[in-house]
């Protein structure tokens, strides 16, 4: 596993490339979601390496343009292809800043009593970015990370009604807040002192949200 030292180091050697474009039915696109799958494939492929982004561009369409019909994709294919790397680029960035916050959060948390936890299956099949124990309160928190926009702040709200059985009433938000965070590269990442504040939250505002450790091993 990299340090978050290590991802910063190789971070400041990739290059992002903003494209402004939007076609409607990639970003509508029913299925178009796995192609955030391309990014724990590549992590895994090459454990030590932090994907580029045009790599994960690549395997993003890979996994995505044979989800639209072949007559579409005939006559008007460049559209879809570029529609689907403005969204893998929108992409690429978040998970890039989700993995670095990850790792921080583990750095920092765990000298508190905290385990941070990181489960692909959690994230994909649960909508849960990372899992928080508090083993000082004893409670399991679960935890979004996002972007504080308006679009990011209702795709969090929309992931609730994404799968059955989800019930986010207990969950916690940690927003990212891009005039708080630091910029290694060209990429926006949380910052330590985000984490160190969201941390305090956790065993003041938040301490009531998530469940007991006793509740979860009874049921």
């Amino acid at each position: 596993m990299l340090s978050s030292k290590e991802i910063e180091a190789q971070l400041k050697l990739i290059p992002l490339h903003y494209i402004h474009y939007n076609y409607s039915p990639v970003e509508y696109g029913k299925g178009v979601s796995a192609g955030i799958g391309a990014y724990p494939y590549l992590r895994e492929r090459q454990p030590h390496l932090i994907p580029t982004e045009k790599d994960f561009c690549e395997a993003f369409i890979a996994k995505t343009i044979h989800l639209f019909p072949v007559e579409k994709l005939m006559t008007d294919y460049e559209k879809y292809r570029l529609g689907l790397e403005c969204r893998a680029k929108r992409a690429y960035r978040s998970l890039v800043r989700e993995e670095h916050c990850i790792t921080r959060m583990k750095e920092i948390m765990e000298l508190y009593g905290f385990t941070i936890l990181y489960d692909n299956e959690d994230d994909w099949r649960k909508g849960i970015d990372v899992t928080v124990i508090d083993r000082k309160l004893e409670r399991e928190q679960y935890v979004h990370l996002f972007v504080d926009s308006p679009s990011s702040r209702k795709h969090r709200k929309n992931k609730a009604f994404r799968g059955q059985g989800r019930d986010f009433s207990t969950h916690v938000d940690f927003p990212f807040v891009k005039e708080q965070g630091k910029r290694v590269g060209d990429f926006h990442l949380y910052s330590d002192e985000q984490i160190y504040r969201f941390m305090r939250k956790l065993r003041t505002d938040f301490k009531h949200m998530g469940i007991s450790l006793e509740e979860k091993a009874a049921t």
